[in-house]
């Protein structure tokens, strides 16, 4: 068994009130996510469909978002655990804090490279509080 906490886990990405802390686990990501409002889909421009295409299992601890595929959308809320299939992006209406569960597939690792990549100008004009 693996016990990951919060306080020990790596800090991948802090940048102003957005927080990712993880570690991985056996062939998963293991993640604590803080998002501020905001409309995060261009951090995925570039992968297929201009869209995240990695799976994601999570707990969504606090807050409010909005999961954005073609042809529909899923929100998720406190007290709410998820399975966000390939090829969505996300919004977040009240800031999310969670804890998510990603299989590490090179889907994933795609998305990690393009969203690195698009981060630096994504926050330069989001500006997220």
């Amino acid at each position: 068994m693996a016990i990951i906490r919060k306080d020990a886990a790596k800090v991948e990405l802090k940048e102003g009130m957005i927080e990712v802390r993880a570690e991985t686990v056996e062939g998963w990501n293991v993640a604590f996510e803080r998002w501020p409002p905001g409309d995060y889909s261009p951090l995925f421009h570039g992968l297929p469909g201009n869209a995240c295409s990695a799976a994601h299992y999570g707990y969504c601890l606090k807050g409010k978002g909005t999961a954005v595929f073609n042809d529909h959308e899923e929100h998720i809320q406190a007290g709410q655990a998820y399975v966000l299939r390939p090829g969505h992006t996300f919004r977040v209406e009240e800031t999310l804090e969670m804890v998510e569960f990603t299989p590490l597939t090179p889907e994933y690792a795609e998305v990690g490279e393009a969203f690195m990549k698009n981060f630096p100008k994504w926050m330069a004009a989001a500006r997220p509080r």
